[in-house]
């Protein structure tokens, strides 16, 4: 009996792991650096940002072939050293915690003045109304050198009425030397 439900666990285990490698393959490609799913309901997650060499920008866009880009998930864009601006289209509704994580030079984030979940303030990443901070751009307010060597480190104030920190909001911010939070 015990070796059975050994036997069915290992199965069980096979199959699963071949599920999640089968799944990327129905990942597509847009523009050349941005990698999404079509999920079951119809609709775009951005799932992985795949040129991390030269683009300074990443255009999140409303729709792709027709379809709305809906979801930005966990590790959609990070490590990319070269971006300085993420455009997010006004379809997005969710936003993975490390969605935009160890981006360093980050300047800001621009949000579809259309779009009724996210909005940007000041280039920093917040829900719509106000209530949470998702994302402080790390490269936001400080200077480097070109031997990257600190000239100026980021202050920054989160406005009054923000209750939430998003929980990777600062991850390897490592230029952000003074921060106030509201009351």
């Amino acid at each position: 009996n015990k070796k059975r439900i050994i036997a069915i666990v290992l199965v069980l285990t096979i199959i699963t792991s071949a599920l999640v490698a089968l799944s990327g393959c129905n990942t597509k490609t847009y523009n050349d650096t941005i990698k999404y799913v079509i999920e079951d309901n119809g609709e775009i997650t951005i799932v992985e940002y795949t040129d991390k060499t030269y683009i300074t920008e990443v255009d999140i866009p409303d729709e792709i072939d027709g379809i709305p880009v809906t979801k930005i998930a966990d590790f959609g864009v990070v490590n990319a050293e070269s971006i300085r601006l993420i455009k997010i289209g006004k379809n997005v509704r969710e936003i993975g915690d490390w969605a935009f994580t160890n981006n360093q030079n980050l300047d800001a984030f621009e949000v579809s003045p259309e779009n009724e979940h996210f909005v940007s303030v000041e280039g920093v990443l917040f829900t719509k109304d106000m209530k949470k901070i998702l994302f402080y751009p790390c490269g936001k307010g400080s200077e480097l050198s070109k031997k990257m060597e600190v000239l100026q480190y980021a202050s920054y104030v989160i406005p009054e009425g923000v209750e939430v920190i998003g929980e990777h909001c600062f991850w390897e911010c490592y230029y952000v030397e003074n921060l106030t939070l509201p009351s």
